[in-house]
């Protein structure tokens, strides 16, 4: 049996801090610049329509804006990794909060 390759994030992990402590005001500009290259982009499948309703339904507030949406899909595409999306997540959310004070 031959092992799997093992996929090597776009950025590493000092690069995703930089972005995300220097500059978190820009994430999300650079969340769609970089999505846009790699031609990742958001499908609104029956799927995501159901888990918007249960959400709604159970007034649930972890609805994700387009950005966070698009973070997830850059770590489903394996291009950054999952504690990568959490430190742009973090940084994003924070910002967000102190502009919308």
């Amino acid at each position: 049996m031959s092992a799997l390759p093992t996929l090597i994030p776009a950025y590493s992990d000092e690069k995703i801090r930089t972005i995300a402590q220097r500059h978190p005001g820009r994430i999300s500009a650079w969340v769609q610049a970089n999505t846009r290259k790699r031609g990742l982009y958001l499908l609104n499948t029956r799927y995501n329509k159901l888990a918007s309703a249960i959400s709604r339904l159970s007034d649930s507030e972890a609805e994700l804006d387009n950005t966070e949406q698009l973070l997830v899909a850059m770590s489903k595409a394996k291009v950054i990794t999952t504690s990568q999306l959490g430190v742009l997540q973090v940084n994003y959310l924070r910002y967000d909060a102190k502009r919308n004070k």
